[in-house]
């Protein structure tokens, strides 16, 4: 009879590991703005703990539909991210998104699109007008915008919130009378406050741009002056939208001998010559040189009397 055989045959055993990555993951950009009182704009976003990412592009564009990369930022374990633009056009509004990559280059999750505030300003002769754009985007929302106005007097900068306005306001008139003398001039910016509740437990703010406005310098100077007055006993330049720090003006008599050079505007003349003595009555001259805080520069001469 035939005996029937069998056969058989045993290979090696492979082992196969795979590194999956997640295919998507949170990515929340939680805040546009600009740095207070800078032409920079900051963009901060947020992701998980034990995320994949390894880098993050940083798109723009001037419409949600128009965004285009502008740069990289490279991931490390953090949770938080900042990239920050030098001197966007501020006539527009950016609109900023964040795409983020794994190791192989695929994206694993783009972030919510949120845009700056620009803010606008508006000068007419009895007022300012502040006008802006909505931030967006935040889950809970804006909780109100809070105006600032800055001015220099004296060398002393001042910074003041001069109201908080409700979430869906988008201008304000600034009737204050008010003044600033070095430049930059009067100058005012806008901050969105978020809302409480955001789920990441974040409480974001966002500045506007700085802007500021500026006017030919007013410029009132006496043509006469009592020292023994009660009321005018001073010589003294008035002058409104000038740099008082860089303003100066001096003091000739009818023959053009120097009574005094280069007094600051802000410094009056009470009528006494350098050794202490009453000046004598008459006519003297005046030279001043008024600097504008648009950046002007202005002489002004003519003679007053001393009685």
């Amino acid at each position: 009879s035939n005996a029937v055989t069998t056969s058989t045959s045993t290979s090696n055993r492979l082992s196969l590991t795979t590194d999956f990555e997640d295919s998507t993951q949170v990515l929340y950009l939680s805040d546009v703005t600009y740095q207070k009182n800078s032409n920079i704009i900051e963009v901060d976003w947020h992701v998980p703990v034990g995320h994949n990412y390894i880098y993050f592009d940083v798109q723009r564009g001037k419409a949600p539909g128009t965004l285009e990369k502008i740069g990289r930022v490279n991931a490390t374990s953090a949770t938080d991210f900042i990239f920050t633009e030098t001197d966007p056009d501020s006539n527009f509004i950016w609109y900023y998104r964040i795409n983020g990559f794994s190791k192989c280059g695929r994206s694993l999750g783009k972030s919510n699109i949120s845009n700056n505030i620009r803010l606008n300003l508006t000068q007419t002769s009895q007022n300012r007008i502040l006008s802006w754009n909505s931030y967006s985007i935040w889950p809970t929302g804006v909780e109100a915008y809070e105006i600032y106005r800055t001015t220099v007097k004296s060398g002393i900068t001042s910074e003041d919130k001069i109201a908080t306005v409700k979430n869906d306001a988008s201008s304000f008139t600034d009737l204050d009378l008010i003044e600033s003398d070095a430049r930059p001039g009067i100058c005012y910016y806008v901050k969105a406050v978020e809302k409480d509740g955001n789920p990441f437990g974040l409480k974001k703010e966002s500045y506007s741009n700085f802007t500021c406005y500026t006017v030919p310098p007013v410029v009132n100077i006496p043509n006469v002056f009592n020292p023994h007055d009660i009321y005018n006993k001073a010589f003294f330049p008035v002058v409104l939208y000038a740099d008082t720090i860089q303003s100066t003006y001096s003091i000739y008599n009818r023959w053009g001998e120097s009574i005094f050079t280069n007094m600051p505007i802000w410094k009056s003349w009470d009528g006494k010559l350098a050794n202490g003595k009453d000046a004598p009555e008459g006519v003297y001259f005046y030279k001043a040189i008024i600097v504008g805080i648009d950046n002007s520069t202005t002489v002004y001469s003519a003679g007053f009397t001393l009685l």
